[in-house]
């Protein structure tokens, strides 16, 4: 019987092994995705390897509310939360402009909801990819960079400071999940 189980490397379909090529290779080899589905206007599923960290220099958000479920491996990811939330939990923070940041780990099993507007980033292990599950609604807004006095677009972003992920991961090949 096929069927997910929970393990040291994650939860996963232990019979899936990845060989395909993915459908696209974002950044310097920063993430890898495969589509699920063919893409579509309503909502999209993708098979997401996450090999980098996210740029440091500044949190993102994305065009539509999304989903993240965490097959295998781990990250951390950085968000703005309001102080008042902070008080009431008891994390790490670190001041970004006038809001408050906070880094929360995010484990393999994990559901992970996001509005749109939420910035956030992502912060991978050297050499430890992560797989998940991305699931999104429509796209109804434009996505961007948060700056420590402003909102970007990813293009003017790109533009004016480059891609900015960390170095370059060494593996050229998709491996089993």
């Amino acid at each position: 019987m096929r069927s997910l189980r929970n393990n040291e490397e994650g939860w996963f379909p232990n019979w899936l092994c990845f060989s395909l090529k993915p459908d696209v290779i974002i950044g310097n080899n920063y993430l890898w995705r495969w589509w699920i589905l063919p893409r579509n206007p309503f909502f999209n599923i993708y098979l997401h390897k996450i090999m980098r960290s996210d740029d440091s220099r500044a949190l993102h958000d994305h065009p539509w509310g999304n989903l993240s479920i965490i097959l295998k491996g781990t990250y951390r990811e950085v968000t703005l939360v309001d102080r008042n939330w902070l008080i009431q939990h008891s994390f790490d923070q670190d001041t970004f402009g006038e809001e408050e940041t906070v880094q929360l780990s995010r484990f393999a099993g994990e559901w992970v909801f996001r509005h749109a507007r939420t910035p956030h980033r992502l912060v991978v292990s050297p050499g430890a990819p992560v797989w998940s599950l991305f699931v999104t609604g429509p796209r109804y807004r434009a996505w961007g960079f948060h700056l420590r006095d402003r909102w970007v677009h990813w293009r003017q972003y790109v533009a004016e400071y480059g891609d900015g992920h960390s170095e370059a991961s060494t593996s050229t090949e998709p491996d089993c999940l």
